[in-house]
């Protein structure tokens, strides 16, 4: 047996994260109301964007109405066929009384006496509405023990998905979240544990450039070093930071996509109307909200034989950096002064 291959970082927390929603959702509503529903298509459809766009429809005109919240997981095969996998919030109790070995065996027809009349009608709505978009065998069933025992079930498809995917699956996402998350309010809301990556966002990546940038500045330009700025500045140094950073132009540097975003921050830069400055002639401007006690302490300490020295081995560091700056500082003179 092959082992198992660990999952990308990405990948690892969405898993995290659809395990702790499911947890959540069993204490919010109740695990006898979660249902467990398999879809798939009666042509064994094997192209990602047709079988996305089928299960979008049906979502849209069928299952969001139906169902008060829950989580679809798309799964390919190692055949190449799409499943899709949901966890859904029923009206009613559909888990109390039923035998599940019977009702559900592992081989032949089961023994429908003791399911519940709410899960009856699960299963004679679905049959009456899905084969209208394209679904063939569907399957609703209760939990069987616990919602860790699901979420981990559920959890695996994550896994399978990511072995079988094929080059049709790039930038498909394999979880999403339906529905109003709350058992009292009606208005949408977003489950508790999110696995959105915002710190790999063109803008975040751009802001952490930007920060980059000012701290070679500083060092390069003998001014106090913004290493400590969390410490001076309080918890909201981030925010201070990025008010400041609007007026102010950077290098353009990085892939394609940080590069794109350092460009956008660019023309927002002009398009402020003040006097736009490069950011390598800027001389901390930063310290300006803070105390004058504080701006003196810092000189003094850069004054000491061993941050200076330290500052010199930064220097040699952004070497390479500032080669490729100073043609861009002296193209931003240039441009203003023909202005």
């Amino acid at each position: 047996m092959e082992p198992e291959l660990a999952l990308p970082g990405p990948k690892a927390k969405q898993a995290t994260s659809l395990f702790e929603n499911l947890h959540w959702l069993a204490r919010e509503f109740g695990d006898e109301r979660l249902g467990f529903l398999t879809l798939t298509f009666s042509d064994g459809v094997k192209n990602r964007k047709e079988a996305s766009r089928r299960f979008n429809i049906a979502m849209t005109a069928k299952l969001r109405a139906r169902y008060r919240c829950g989580v679809s997981v798309a799964e390919r095969t190692k055949r190449g066929v799409i499943h899709f996998h949901l966890i859904v919030v029923c009206a009613g109790d559909i888990k109390t009384g039923i035998d599940h070995d019977a009702v559900f065996p592992s081989a032949g027809r089961g023994d429908y006496s003791t399911a519940p009349a709410a899960l009856r009608a699960e299963w004679q709505w679905l049959r009456e509405n899905l084969s209208k978009y394209g679904f063939g065998r569907h399957q609703m069933q209760p939990m069987k023990s616990n919602a860790e025992a699901l979420a981990r079930y559920v959890g695996k498809y994550i896994r399978k998905s990511w072995e079988a995917r094929t080059p049709d699956d790039c930038g498909a996402r394999l979880v999403n979240y339906f529905g109003s998350w709350s058992k009292n309010s009606p208005r949408k809301l977003s489950p508790p544990w999110s696995a959105r990556h915002g710190g790999l966002s063109p803008r975040a990546r751009a802001w952490r450039e930007c920060m980059k940038q000012i701290e070679c500045s500083c060092r390069l330009q003998s001014e106090p070093l913004p290493i400590e700025m969390k410490t001076d500045c309080g918890t909201k140094w981030a925010w201070h930071m990025t008010k400041k950073i609007r007026g102010l132009k950077f290098f353009v540097r990085g892939d394609a996509v940080l590069r794109e975003a350092l460009e956008t921050h660019n023309a927002e830069a002009d398009a402020i109307g003040e006097r736009t400055r490069n950011v390598w002639e800027w001389k901390a401007a930063w310290f300006k909200f803070r105390p004058e006690s504080e701006f003196a302490l810092h000189k003094t300490r850069l004054e000491n034989q061993n941050a200076r020295r330290l500052a010199a081995r930064e220097k040699l560091k952004w070497l390479a950096l500032v080669e490729s700056v100073r043609e861009f500082t002296a193209s931003t003179h240039r441009a203003s002064v023909g202005g």
